[in-house]
């Protein structure tokens, strides 16, 4: 697991998240930008990724279906008629589907895509939400929420998201540093809180 932000401002969209990885009682950082829980795809479009990596891989290696966006750009239609339908196919395809007993198709993650100044969020149950100004996946969530929604000290974005992540490390195992935060609007990934992680 993992915690991935994002917050609205400014006509832009702000991403963060931890590099923690965790498999079978490991944890190990990864500072590769091939892995990373927020990853570019065409169009400028932003993509942050909590739960199984094998759904994230999949929807990353199928990059190009973004590359067609309509003039509208990444709309919460475009997301629920081309996307979803897709994925929920190669989720199923590939056995990464909740067991069957379950009412509805659910997969283990949850995403967030970032466009210019638009935020989405799919979850689990392959619903599409329109964010309407900032939201935490994973399981560092719940604690990174606290920090975003504290506007009593007048901080930056950058610190509010750095604040987050600092709380969601501090309280879950499944969380740590070094931080990494993106905009729609530069692009350019930043690393934070690299102390003995080089």
């Amino acid at each position: 697991m993992s915690v991935v932000m994002a917050i609205r401002d400014s006509g832009r969209v702000w991403m963060a998240a931890d590099t923690q990885v965790s498999c079978e009682g490991l944890k190990f950082y990864t500072v590769s930008e091939t892995n990373y829980k927020i990853s570019k795809l065409p169009d400028g479009i932003l993509v942050g990724f909590s739960g199984d990596v094998r759904i994230r891989n999949l929807l990353v290696a199928h990059s190009e279906w973004f590359g067609k966006l309509p003039r509208s750009g990444l709309t919460k239609r475009f997301l629920v008629t081309k996307i979803v339908p897709r994925l929920l196919w190669l989720c199923k395809e590939n056995g990464l589907l909740a067991e069957e007993s379950q009412p509805r198709a659910v997969m283990d993650g949850d995403f967030l895509f970032a466009w210019r100044d638009r935020l989405f969020q799919l979850q689990r149950d392959f619903s599409v939400w329109v964010v309407a100004e900032k939201v935490s996946i994973g399981a560092g969530g719940t604690f990174s929420d606290a920090a975003l929604m504290d506007t009593t000290q007048n901080l930056t974005v950058r610190e509010r998201l750095l604040g987050g992540l600092r709380l969601a490390a501090y309280y879950s195992i499944y969380v740590d540093r070094p931080f990494l935060l993106i905009n729609t609007e530069q692009l350019e990934y930043e690393l934070e809180d690299t102390n003995d992680y080089n």
